[in-house]
């Protein structure tokens, strides 16, 4: 299997941009971690690159598919696309904003795809959000 960081260059190269140092602090930081707030990164790589230069390599990571939004309400968290972490689908606590990462069933999808026969519309990407409260703020939300 071809490491991340052999595709992250490639995406970033094949694609005619530099592998400066907050790209690959930025990627390393991201690679690391399931998902993180801007925030949570910035802080992350304080030492090795300014904030500005955070935001410009999420911006260009967007473009690329090499990063994604997870979205958790008005908000969001950060985490590495598809290409690096394999398809996969999240639930989000919108108490805690814990997001739980879990893999798609052949049940679901299965049922993704007879929906959209039923709705005669061809499926090219799919993602799967569910929103509530985990185990933890489920119990104290009871108590």
């Amino acid at each position: 299997m071809i490491a991340s960081s052999t595709i992250f260059a490639s995406i970033v190269q094949g694609n005619g941009y530099s592998l400066t140092k907050p790209r690959r602090v930025v990627f390393e930081s991201l690679s690391s971690h399931e998902s993180m707030t801007m925030g949570e990164l910035v802080k992350d790589v304080a030492s090795a690159c300014n904030r500005a230069s955070v935001y410009r390599t999420i911006e260009l990571f967007e473009q690329l598919n090499i990063v994604q939004r997870v979205p958790i309400g008005w908000k969001y968290k950060l985490e590495l696309s598809n290409i690096f972490r394999g398809h996969h689908h999240h639930a989000i606590c919108i108490k805690c904003e814990r997001i739980m990462e879990f893999n798609e069933t052949p049940e679901i999808e299965t049922a993704l795809y007879q929906l959209a026969a039923h709705l005669d519309f061809r499926i090219t990407e799919h993602s799967l959000e569910l929103q509530g409260y985990c185990k933890s703020c489920k119990q104290s939300a009871t108590t």
